[in-house]
């Protein structure tokens, strides 16, 4: 269990640094966002930093790499390049409130970051029996014999940039999306110790993932002292829809957790 136990100490203790760092530099700098971001969603307002998930995903990333238990594949590169990739949007977001067709790009980025990595989904589990299947139509290339389902590419794209947007639009309350993210995390942890899955790499990464998320929660219930910002709930969505395929298409899972609210 220390295999666990080790990435979620590492990511807790290292989310309470980061944001502390955060909140310091967002006061020394006036790092609030535009007219500090008005939005409707949320219930109070006033200088409250928007760079929390900025915290979050530093802690994450450094506590996989301090762990040493992970033995990093393709598929993680692409999990990680994809989690930058998104850091950079979410802060240029929360600075300069981009529009929406600039957003979906860079989401769109991300999610074929890591089909191209080699994620891919050849089933989804149905919760009332069976297996809905997506790997009738492939297409192979000639160097390396690498097969990409077509189907199954394109209910990745979606899933991930539906599971972003929800993660998105549910972080207007102190402590939701968090909260969600932090059942969400434990429940795929505790789906990656089933001896259907038996995914060690699956259960290190939510174990690290909920460690982030319960310190993150100790500065985000109300009254909020640090907000996720885009940066943070778009990563969130995303690591939740990821861990659901890396799970073995554990779909319905997610989308249970999705509607807690």
């Amino acid at each position: 269990m220390f295999l666990y136990l080790k990435p979620f100490l590492i990511a807790l203790a290292l989310v309470f640094l980061f944001i502390f760092l955060i909140r310091h530099l967002s006061v020394k700098y006036n790092l609030f966002g535009p007219g500090a971001r008005e939005d409707r969603r949320r219930i109070h307002f006033g200088n409250v930093s928007r760079f929390g998930g900025v915290a979050l995903i530093f802690a994450f990333l450094s506590a996989i790499f301090l762990s040493g238990d992970i033995v990093i594949e393709k598929t993680h590169l692409g999990l990680i390049f994809a989690s930058l990739l998104l850091l950079f949007y979410g802060v240029w977001d929360d600075l300069k409130n981009l529009k929406a067709k600039y957003q979906f790009a860079f989401q769109a980025l991300a999610a074929m970051i890591l089909i191209g990595a080699g994620v891919r989904v050849d089933y989804i589990t149905n919760p009332f029996g069976g297996a809905v299947r997506f790997d009738q139509w492939q297409v192979c290339s000639d160097a390396g014999g690498i097969c990409f389902s077509v189907l199954g590419s394109l209910f990745i794209f979606i899933w991930l940039i539906g599971m972003m947007n929800v993660m998105n639009w549910l972080d207007g309350i102190d402590g939701l999306a968090a909260g969600i993210g932090l059942i969400g995390s434990v429940i795929l942890f505790l789906l990656s110790l089933n001896p259907d899955v038996n995914q060690p790499p699956l259960g290190i990464l939510a174990a690290a993932l909920a460690g982030v998320l319960i310190g993150f929660l100790v500065f985000n219930f109300h009254p909020a002292k640090v907000f996720l910002g885009t940066s943070g709930s778009i990563f969130l969505g995303f690591m939740l829809g990821s861990l659901a395929i890396f799970s073995g298409g554990k779909i319905a899972t997610a989308l249970l957790i999705m509607g807690l609210p």
